[in-house]
């Protein structure tokens, strides 16, 4: 699930689920296992990286696949360690946050803490 879209539920997905995974593994419907819906970004991923990414890459406009992903990989190594180690340390008052709100979806994270 990305950017609060639902899980994808067309047949050919639902059969390559079935053939991959144990029923009881796979988190989509008509699964026993479901996503809150609009579930909250709960990673560093979720919350600044791409957007960070894009907003170091995105003027440069890359002309190939090899260009952007060397600015990708270069803009990764430049990230400064205290920034990752905030979001790293972030990671547990949203998971607390979420916790309290029976894992539903949290608009502001300083109201569960």
């Amino acid at each position: 699930m990305q950017d609060g879209e639902p899980p994808h539920v067309a047949a050919p997905v639902q059969q390559l689920i079935r053939s991959t995974f144990e029923e009881d593994r796979a988190i989509n419907r008509p699964f026993p296992l479901t996503w809150p819906p609009r579930s909250p970004g709960l990673t560093a991923l979720d919350l600044w990286l791409w957007e960070f990414l894009r907003s170091k890459v995105d003027p440069d406009k890359p002309p190939s696949l090899t260009k952007l992903k060397h600015a990708i990989r270069q803009h990764v190594s430049a990230i400064p360690q205290e920034m990752l180690l905030n979001d790293v340390n972030g990671v547990a008052p949203r998971l607390t946050a979420v916790l309290l709100n029976d894992g539903q979806h949290i608009e502001q994270l300083g109201a569960y803490l």
